[in-house]
């Protein structure tokens, strides 16, 4: 083959190649196009309308009722006719109570599942949406916020306590945050409400979140030591979550002394209450 017929052979192949490099940017092009197009909004159907009031109560395990209406109320105000709904003040916290609510489903998958089975299609929807209306982060503390701590605030005793817990069920994460953000003083008349439930001294854990056997200690947790655990003089001792029994709570954990601070109950006689038999209360890890 001379020179020019070798040339012209080369330019056929080189022509070929490019055809083939533009079609395999093409095709990836249009598939990347249709994975970044918008999923349609899922079509309320009639029979899957969720009636908050009525869930849970062919559910035997009061724990997974709680974990379920939750769930349910979450949907509900995400869906409010209200954009967005009151509930929801910036995009942080959307993505706080979706991570909360992935953690709840997980607990109670079979019952969610047979109560809205495109729960999280319809919960990812409006999350999205959502994402779009609020601002990236709270500039201003949150009305709802200011008014579940004057509730919290205005207790003074167990009962009026679990009245605001149990009437705020469905806003535990609210719950929780309003406490949290109360001042030292202010949390700690709270917390020698909640010690009250029982009758060992309490303790508030001030240490590093501990994670052991499946079970989590956060930093300002409730605890009361493990009385039939041995301790003699020794710097460490293993404490149960208040409230952890409840919880799912098998073992005790062991932490520093260094690590606890005694709280002071608000009432001088003990509680008759067990740890078994606590009701739920917020802001116990």
């Amino acid at each position: 083959m001379d020179l020019a017929s070798e040339i012209v052979e080369v330019e056929k192949k080189s022509a070929q190649k490019v055809v083939q490099v533009v079609q395999v940017v093409t095709n990836q092009t249009e598939q990347a196009f249709e994975t970044s197009q918008p999923t349609s909004q899922p079509t309320a159907q009639p029979d899957k309308v969720v009636k908050i009031e009525e869930e849970g109560t062919n559910i035997k395990n009061e724990t997974s009722a709680v974990e379920l209406r939750w769930l349910l109320q979450f949907l509900a105000d995400l869906e409010s006719e209200a954009r967005p709904h009151p509930r929801f003040k910036s995009v942080t916290h959307l993505f706080e109570l979706f991570k909360e609510a992935e953690s709840r489903a997980a607990r109670v998958e079979e019952e969610l599942e047979r109560s809205c089975p495109d729960y999280f299609e319809r919960v990812g929807y409006r999350v999205g949406e959502l994402a779009c209306l609020l601002p990236s982060t709270d500039e201003v503390e949150a009305p709802f916020i200011s008014q579940l701590q004057s509730e919290l605030l205005a207790c003074r005793s167990l009962p009026e306590l679990k009245a605001v817990a149990k009437k705020y069920s469905s806003y535990r994460s609210e719950l929780v945050r309003a406490y949290r953000t109360l001042s030292t003083q202010e949390q700690l008349k709270i917390d020698g409400i909640k010690a009250s439930s029982i009758s060992q001294e309490v303790y508030k854990y001030v240490g590093m979140a501990l994670s052991e056997n499946g079970q989590t200690l956060e930093d300002g947790a409730l605890v009361y030591i493990d009385k039939d655990a041995p301790h003699s003089t020794s710097s460490y001792v293993k404490v149960w979550l208040l409230n952890g029994i409840n919880k799912g709570w098998q073992k005790a954990v062991c932490v520093s002394r260094d690590f606890l601070t005694l709280v002071d109950k608000a009432v001088d006689s003990a509680a008759t209450l067990v740890e078994g038999e606590q009701g739920e209360l917020f802001g116990e890890a």
